[in-house]
């Protein structure tokens, strides 16, 4: 069995927490931006 991703670890839980944050903040900008597009592709 070949594992292709793991976790990675970091030094304290609060390293974690912030990368966790960081991720959710660019996933939804990302997210926001797709929106944005599609409604002026449609108007």
């Amino acid at each position: 069995m070949n594992i292709k991703h793991t976790h990675p670890e970091y030094a304290a839980p609060e390293d974690r927490r912030q990368a966790l944050l960081d991720t959710k903040r660019l996933c939804t900008a990302v997210l926001l931006a797709k929106k944005e597009a599609a409604s002026k592709q449609s108007a």
